[in-house]
């Protein structure tokens, strides 16, 4: 099947009575949120400051492309130790298939740490470089690493988490739809994403991700529900997101519920796409309480 043609903005209605450059500015968070630059920078101070309090095994090769690295944060605290290990918070990063690495998302490893739970945090390829399809390979491979080595490091490969934000909550979501998780992965927590990449056809913004119908079925969460139906599953959003992000939550939860997933829907109050990712280390927020009490459940 053939791509959705991508040209400059002529003032057709090509997605749910939006035009290319109005599908374009609900995807875009740049142009979404004032002064975009400032959470950027803020992230990028509080992870440097994690990773000099933490220490850990950093830039560990999880597999052969070259942004195939991942970060290993200790379970400082005990709380939730058995047999000597810890459970394991694995976090993938978002910044839109094209930008960012782990390196900017280490802020959320220090609570989690301290609450007794090793963190893991990789990279993957990226676009233009790395089609979409291998990312989700990419992702799967972290997971499968964490599964096979993460006791060396004092984390336990039957009480993993999987979390991700935006393109990282995606590849997240592919990762559980194609993984069987029943026995190492127990819950997952998916922030501010695109579950269904159909708008992406319909803009040029994401033209080098070569989105058809059919890699639109093949690498949407909303049509790749997770093998295992019955992981316990957190979905949020921030309150401020546009209302296509707004609703991309909201029928991916939908389609979650109607198949008896154990599923919540949290909308974050005063959160929009670029400070969504600090709801994952801030003890105040609803899905960090959700994300706790889940780690706590495990047995």
């Amino acid at each position: 099947m053939s791509a959705a043609p991508q040209e400059a903005d002529d003032g057709a209605i090509v997605f749910r009575g939006m035009t290319r450059e109005q599908v374009a500015a609900q995807y875009n968070p740049q142009i979404a949120v004032p002064d975009p630059a400032r959470y950027g920078k803020e992230n990028r101070e509080t992870s440097e400051a994690a990773r000099r309090s933490l220490g850990g095994a950093l830039d560990l090769r999880y597999g052969p492309g070259p942004r195939q690295l991942l970060d290993v944060f200790p379970a400082t605290g005990s709380a939730f130790t058995r047999g000597g290990l810890a459970p394991v918070l694995l976090f993938i990063h978002g910044g839109g298939w094209r930008a960012l690495d782990k390196s900017v998302y280490s802020f959320v490893a220090p609570p989690w740490s301290a609450a007794g739970v090793v963190c893991v945090l990789p990279s993957y390829g990226l676009l233009p470089e790395v089609p979409l399809w291998r990312m989700v390979e990419e992702a799967r491979e972290a997971v499968q690493w964490v599964v096979r080595h993460v006791a060396g490091y004092g984390g336990d490969p039957n009480r993993i988490v999987i979390a991700g934000m935006s393109a990282g909550a995606q590849l997240s979501g592919m990762a559980l739809a194609h993984l069987p998780t029943a026995r190492h992965i127990r819950a997952a927590a998916l922030a501010s994403s695109v579950y269904d990449l159909e708008p992406h056809r319909w803009h040029g913004r994401h033209a080098d991700m070569q989105l058809d119908e059919a890699l639109v079925a093949r690498a949407s969460p909303r049509h790749n529900l997770p093998a295992d139906a019955a992981l316990p599953m957190t979905l949020s959003i921030g309150a401020d997101e546009t209302p296509e992000m707004l609703r991309q939550t909201h029928e991916y939860h939908q389609a979650l519920r109607a198949r008896g997933q154990p599923v919540r829907h949290i909308v974050e109050p005063g959160r929009h796409h670029l400070n969504m990712g600090r709801v994952f280390a801030g003890p105040g927020t609803e899905t960090f309480r959700a994300l706790h009490a889940a780690i706590a459940s495990l047995a």
